[in-house]
């Protein structure tokens, strides 16, 4: 019976200890077209700015992930990536039309690399 209350606070240690999506996440060097070298600010799961890598100023603290070699582009064709809009994207290795380039997506806050 004195077990029960360790293993309730490991489970809860546990749980405290999963990743979490970051409040910031920027995309860094990715080709958005037609900007060639984009940033692309996400905030919250909201798309809070997106311009050329030397316009834009990124935030301190905030997770980086490099685009360099790598297109954004939506996840549905019919919604575009657009400042102001829930994030809904991917970051491609080649053609975007092409699935199997898909390296990671971004939906809402959360960041999620497929290869």
């Amino acid at each position: 019976m004195r077990l029960w209350p360790a293993l309730l606070l490991l489970v809860f240690c546990a749980a405290c200890t999963q990743p979490q999506d970051a409040p910031v996440t920027i995309f860094v060097g990715a080709a958005l077209p037609p900007i060639e070298h984009s940033v692309v600010i996400v905030e919250n799961g909201i798309i809070k700015a997106i311009g050329p890598q030397a316009s834009v100023p990124i935030p301190t603290g905030s997770r980086k992930i490099s685009g360099l070699g790598r297109t954004i582009a939506p996840l549905d064709p019919s919604k575009p990536v657009r400042q102001g809009d829930e994030a809904n994207f991917g970051l491609y290795a080649g053609d975007p039309s092409n699935p199997t380039n898909l390296t990671g997506r971004m939906i809402g806050a959360h960041w999620e690399a497929v290869r």
